[in-house]
């Protein structure tokens, strides 16, 4: 099936969640993410900033900067088609509605930091399957991203168990996350 078809039905069945559904299973996720020695081990971690029916990560950056990580956020160069990332450290006061409505960093907040100092990668996306493959919105941002930091930084999904699919199509470019964390599982993918 065509990734951009199986995009539209997810997207559809994702928007039809009440915000107390994404929001209690938000919790769910954060909870088990925050147990996973990857997390407790990480001291800096790369978070999306998540908008529409994406799980929430604002409770779990706030609570991330509470426990004292270090914590990143991409920023896109839309010129160039990439993100890089950018340190923050207010999560009320730092940030503003980007491109795509997406929060990023103010441009006075603006902190860029080396991907060799990022100890984990929280990522987002639309649907993934059991492997650890996802589709994401098709702009490629995190594609080229993770293409950087695949072998070297653990990368974890976060997902709805409605976005898991049996299988994705998979392109050469495609990166397999190491999990996906849903509130009912944590899926192991790369080995």
């Amino acid at each position: 099936m065509d990734k951009k078809i199986i995009r539209q039905e997810i997207l559809k069945k994702r928007d039809t969640q009440t915000q107390q559904e994404i929001e209690e299973k938000s919790i769910k996720i954060k909870e088990k993410l925050f147990c996973l020695s990857e997390f407790r081990k990480a001291e800096t971690i790369m978070f999306y900033l998540s908008f529409k029916s994406e799980v929430e990560t604002e409770e779990m950056l706030r609570e991330a900067l509470a426990l004292k990580k270090r914590i990143a956020v991409p920023v896109v160069k839309k010129e160039q088609d990439v993100i890089y990332i950018s340190e923050i450290k207010d999560y009320d006061n730092e940030l503003r509605t980007g491109d795509y409505g997406i929060l990023c960093p103010k441009k006075e907040f603006i902190r860029e930091i080396p991907t060799g100092e990022v100890d984990l990668v929280i990522v987002p996306g639309v649907v993934f399957d059991g492997r650890g493959y996802r589709i994401g919105y098709g702009k490629g941002f995190y594609d080229k991203f993770l293409c950087d930091v695949k072998d070297r930084i653990p990368t974890i999904a976060l997902a709805f168990e409605l976005q898991i699919v049996g299988e994705v199509p998979v392109d050469s470019h495609d990166i397999q996350m190491d999990k996906v964390i849903t509130e009912t599982r944590i899926i192991k993918g790369r080995a």
